[in-house]
């Protein structure tokens, strides 16, 4: 029920006396405009508030717009209140009326700072002097609060009820209970929505549609006044005007806080620390948060990641409950040191440090971490005098042993050979080894070090599709396609369609039989100058009837300081069973451009070779190499060993002291080395600064 009531005026000299001093900041109006002046204080009935809106909208304005907004009023039949409340805010720019509105629903009585700091993080530039000048907006002087009048807010509630007078969901702001319940259950959201501001007197259950969320693609402020019990699930993603976010104390239940890419986020409230029941914390990228809480005691935290916090130097420290932790990822921090409480995630499987440069190395407290499988560790200088583990050192094996299922050592580790020390990682899955400057494999004979030759790739090859031959449990299930690269410049013979040049074509037989099919190619760095490090693909094209299935994959490599062969085995499981024809292609790329173009600089490929490997012919590989080719080292072969050699750990030098024969053990002793690739590739490579396969 609307009750109205009539607002005693002022008498005619106080209105005229209250309206010049708003509209010349003097008692009385200035010449010439008298008639002028007593026309608007005629209008404005003598209310206060509407001589005072008047007169400031009139202040510095010259006789003609004084003559032109009278005659705007004379068109009113019967201006009220409102209309003359209205004709200062008609005549504000857009930016400052939807600051005008946002006041009104939103931020009356809060403080002049907290406004201008909201509305700055919702695009509302410009500030609010210009409202507090025309008296549209009061700021308190004792306390700094922002306040309006009742009737100034009431005007801006019927502009907004003016936009959709029949559905709130057409509405730029809704502060109103009813209105807002009503857009959420009924799904009524819309892209007019900019902010809305719910309070509730008291807990409520409803039934909301989340999905009227997905249509306030324009909202910009969202403001619940009460605790949320039962939420579980908050995403802050992408946020870039967000700077803190609030006490989550009201929310004991939350899950999931998702604070991805919120690049000028800089504080996190401690009572983030206490969330028991939060599972993942993610404050990833282009933070600018400098500090976390001192600790954090998170029961039910399994993945907590920090990644590109390029301001972040410290991490708190980890309370004795945070045992399912399983995931932590400090990649591209600037810390310089893990804190010794990480002893205490004895359920951490993943760690990543990745690209943190200021980091002097791993605490001894990481022995303890015995459930670790992953580790990511490049792209930052250890001093070579620090007491804490380096963890792209070969030291890092001898602490995790058979524990780690993926270990980076890429090419800033300094490591100049392989070391035999790398066959006790029997639960290794994938071993990143790429871009080192590899003169040696340690572990292997000097003989198989000076020659890799059609044996050893061989060799490589059976393991790689005969696996199950060597009970390798951490092999299991079927491998799409395996790549191997080595220094070579010879296609073997057991590749038994081979041609010059890049391409070949292979009728295939009407049988079905085989079960892989095995490439090989001679490449290498032609280009006198390349622009770019090369990448190398296979292309194949199946022919069936009329149909043609193509399938191709990239290698990606450096440059190249001698040839170099792929061997590349693909399931038939992605061709046509009725494929009678296949072309086989390899090209070399050097950069995006030229392969999305077809163009190359040049070829780089040699030589290429086929072959159809059925079950058979994995017995006869595994005969050729068990039996034709066997290696005998002896002593004296081993004495001749030069002096870097001769540096090698004692572990090295049993290793070579023994007779080595192309038999299961041997082959055993292969695999530890080689599959630890074999889920996705086996890649010994001389790439960039590599000198040579052998010592």
């Amino acid at each position: 029920m609307e009750i109205s009531y009539k607002v005693e005026g002022l008498g005619d000299d106080e209105a005229l006396e209250l309206f010049s001093l708003n509209a010349f900041k003097k008692f009385e109006p200035k010449e010439g405009f008298w008639e002028l002046s007593k026309c608007f204080v005629n209008y404005a009935g003598g209310v206060p508030l509407a001589l005072k809106i008047l007169g400031c909208f009139m202040y510095k304005r010259d006789r003609d717009e004084w003559k032109s907004e009278l005659d705007k009023l004379r068109k009113i039949p019967q201006p009220t209140i409102f209309d003359l409340l209205k004709i200062s805010y008609d005549r504000l720019d857009e930016m400052n009326q939807n600051i005008f509105l946002d006041v009104a629903f939103f931020h009356k009585g809060k403080s002049k700072e907290e406004v201008i700091e909201i509305l700055d993080s919702c695009d509302r530039c410009g500030g609010i002097n210009a409202l507090i000048e025309k008296s549209l907006l009061t700021v308190e002087i004792s306390n700094n609060i922002v306040g309006m009048h009742d009737l100034i807010q009431e005007m801006a509630f019927k502009i907004v009820r003016q936009e959709s007078t029949e559905e709130p969901g057409g509405r730029s702001q809704l502060c109103h209970h009813n209105d807002i319940i009503h857009v959420l259950i009924n799904n009524t959201g819309t892209n007019k929505i900019q902010g809305i501001a719910l309070t509730l007197a008291e807990l409520e259950k409803v039934d909301w549609n989340c999905e009227a969320f997905s249509k306030m693609i324009n909202l910009k402020f969202l403001e619940v006044d009460n605790d949320l019990p039962n939420l579980k699930y908050m995403d802050l993603s992408c946020s870039r005007n967000l700077e803190t976010i609030p006490n989550f104390t009201g929310i004991p239940q939350l899950q999931v806080l998702d604070l991805y890419g919120c690049e000028n986020l800089v504080e996190i409230h401690p009572s983030v620390a206490y969330l028991k029941w939060l599972t993942r914390l993610i404050l990833d990228e282009y933070s600018s948060i400098k500090s976390l809480p001192s600790e954090i005691e998170m029961d039910s935290l399994m993945y907590f990641s920090l990644h590109g916090c390029s301001k972040l130097k410290k991490i708190p420290e980890f309370s004795r409950q945070m045992e399912n932790l399983s995931t932590l990822s400090l990649s591209g921090t600037a810390i310089e040191k893990l804190p010794l409480s990480i002893e205490r995630l004895v359920g951490l499987t993943c760690l990543d440090v990745r690209n943190c440069k200021n980091l002097l190395g791993l605490p001894s407290a990481i022995r303890n971490l015995k459930s670790l499988k992953m580790l990511y560790a490049y792209g930052y200088n250890c001093p070579k005098n620090s007491s804490e583990i380096d963890p792209r050192s070969v030291g890092i094996i001898k602490v995790f042993g058979s524990s780690l299922e993926y270990l980076d050592l890429p090419g800033d580790s300094g490591l100049c050979d392989l070391p035999g020390d790398i066959g006790f990682l029997s639960s290794v899955q994938k071993l990143d080894l790429s871009r080192n400057n590899f003169v040696s494999i340690g572990c292997l004979p000097k003989h198989l070090n000076e020659s890799c030759d059609d044996n050893v790739i061989l060799g490589m090859l059976w393991i790689a599709l005969d696996w199950r031959f060597l009970q390798v449990p951490a092999l299991t299930g079927p491998l799409p396609r395996v790549n191997i690269v080595t220094p070579g410049r010879r296609i073997p013979e057991w590749f038994n369609n081979q041609s010059v040049g890049d391409s070949l074509i292979v009728e295939l037989p009407s049988c079905t039989t085989w079960t892989w099919i095995a490439l090989c190619a001679v490449f290498e760095d032609d280009h006198p100058n390349p622009p770019h490090e090369p990448s190398t693909n296979f292309h194949i094209e199946c022919h069936s009837g009329k149909d043609i299935l193509v399938r191709s994959s990239l290698m990606e490599g450096g440059h190249l300081v001698s040839p170099h062969l792929w061997v590349a085995c693909v399931s038939p499981y992605v061709f046509n069973e009725e494929c009678n024809q296949m072309k086989i292609s390899f090209r070399t790329f050097y950069d995006n451009t030229s392969r999305a173009s077809g163009k190359t600089y040049c070829s780089g490929i040699k030589k290429c070779g086929f072959r159809l490997v059925h079950e058979q012919d994995l017995e006869e590989l595994k005969q050729i190499v068990m039996m034709n080719h066997s290696i005998n080292i002896s002593t004296k072969a081993i004495s001749s060993h030069n002096s870097a050699d001769a540096r090698a750990s004692s572990h090295q030098k049993s290793l070579c002291r023994k007779s080595y024969a192309l038999s299961k053990g041997f082959l055993t002793k292969l695999v530890k080395i080689f599959s630890l690739f074999l889920t996705t590739a086996v890649f010994i490579k001389s790439f960039n600064n590599s000198k040579q396969w052998g010592a």
